[in-house]
């Protein structure tokens, strides 16, 4: 059994999808919830919902954007490819992400270079936070992107039980 200072690491899960929408009503359709909106990453070109798993960890589900394209290179997790939807990945919390990352390379993983990310919520609200690269995917997603965060965005995830 994982220690609880382990599963308090976990941020989110990140479900990707090649449509807003489908990916929603396939989330809804297996877990029996309604994700809420999240917001924009306009940066990246994405939009996303979240479903709440407790109160300090979510389901990310996430999809192109029709109204942005990314600034820079293509969206993250290959939503830029057509597919079936799947869970890519998930986020750690961490602290010191440049230290994390060249201990990381030190041991032969690659996490990519630190970089600033920030997601708009339908309010207006900005929330922002820094991570390592979503483009860089080691074994497959299996080892986790690591984030620093501002607020927690789990707090504005609201679960709708249906």
């Amino acid at each position: 059994m994982p220690s609880p200072e382990l599963l308090s690491r976990v941020d989110h899960l990140v479900y990707a999808t090649g449509e807003f929408y489908r990916g929603i009503a396939e989330i809804e359709q297996l877990l029996g919830i309604r994700a809420s909106l999240g917001g924009r990453h306009r940066t990246w070109g994405t939009q996303n919902a979240l479903v709440g798993l407790g109160s300090r960890c979510y389901l990310e589900i996430i999809a192109p954007d029709p109204e942005h394209s990314p600034s820079a290179g293509a969206r993250p997790f290959d939503l830029d490819q057509d597919g079936p939807s799947r869970l890519v990945g998930w986020a750690a919390k961490a602290s010191e992400l440049e230290q994390l990352r060249a201990a990381a390379f030190r041991s032969g993983v690659t996490l990519g270079d630190v970089q600033s990310g920030s997601r708009q919520l339908p309010d207006g609200t900005v929330l922002r936070w820094t991570l390592t690269d979503l483009c860089c995917v080691v074994a497959d997603g299996i080892i986790p992107f690591f984030m620093a965060t501002g607020p927690e965005p789990a707090l504005v995830a609201e679960i709708d039980f249906r």
